[in-house]
């Protein structure tokens, strides 16, 4: 079965207890796609988008596509302020990776 990366994880959230990092997550990561998610998740290590595409299987293209929609929905204008958000807010480390492959 195939999953959909294109929706919201919500879901993902709604089953955990809100207590610990949970707690601190800023609410606006719920609007992210799954893809977003990963693609965010490689640009706080660093990575060009080269790098990006390669580790989670896609065109530089659909990368750059990913990052564009996931800016204005977390509020940042620069691949660093992206990065830094995500740094922040995705605990603990590896987390969303499981749901993302």
């Amino acid at each position: 079965m195939k999953k959909n990366l294109t929706k919201p994880h919500s879901k993902i959230l709604d089953g955990l207890p809100p207590v610990g990092w949970l707690a601190c997550v800023d609410p606006r990561i719920r609007e992210l796609t799954l893809q977003e998610i990963s693609v965010l998740n490689q640009l706080r290590r660093g990575m060009p988008d080269k790098l990006v595409a390669d580790a989670l299987g896609l065109s530089i293209s659909a990368v750059r596509f990913h990052w564009r929609n996931a800016s204005p929905k977390i509020g940042c204008r620069s691949r660093i302020e992206a990065a830094l958000w995500a740094d922040r807010n995705f605990w603990p480390p590896g987390f969303f990776q499981k749901f993302s492959t």
